[in-house]
């Protein structure tokens, strides 16, 4: 079964979520972004992961009354394509996945420093500051009541 990206943009604007936080490396902090889509029925998400990859984690709920739900998490790289596809169609989380399509595009680095045939050199500034104009915009939108 194939699900349309019309279908995937109304999962992900219910049940999705993109994260921006930070992970201390040896010189400082990296950012450390995610894109995931959480439901009680794992069948959905086996096919979006059979569609765009990633993997998926059974989340146990601390109340024993509540019910086990699943996790379907993108590897870094899939975000774009997935993201991309459901752009057009999606009304309540348009503004974040736009948001994060640009950080990608534009200031997307995975550490601090970057390495090329001259040795490791220092992110530029103005890009370090792009991705954390990115990551307080979507820190804001990710509000309760503000998506």
């Amino acid at each position: 079964m194939f699900l349309s990206d019309e279908y995937l943009a109304g999962l992900f604007d219910g049940e999705g979520c993109v994260t921006f936080t930070h992970t201390r490396i040896k010189n400082g902090v990296a950012p450390y972004t995610h894109v995931s889509i959480s439901n009680v029925r794992p069948q959905v998400l086996r096919l979006v992961q059979k569609q765009y990859g990633g993997s998926i984690r059974t989340i146990h709920q601390k109340n024993p009354r509540a019910r086990v739900s699943y996790n379907w998490l993108l590897p870094r790289g899939g975000e774009k394509r997935f993201l991309e596809a459901i752009l057009p169609h999606s009304v309540i989380k348009r503004n974040l996945i736009w948001i994060y399509l640009c950080y990608l595009e534009r200031a997307y680095k995975p550490r601090l420093y970057t390495h090329n045939r001259h040795g490791w050199q220092v992110t530029p500034t103005e890009e370090i500051e792009v991705r954390e104009a990115a990551a307080r915009l979507i820190s804001k939108i990710n509000l309760k009541g503000k998506t």
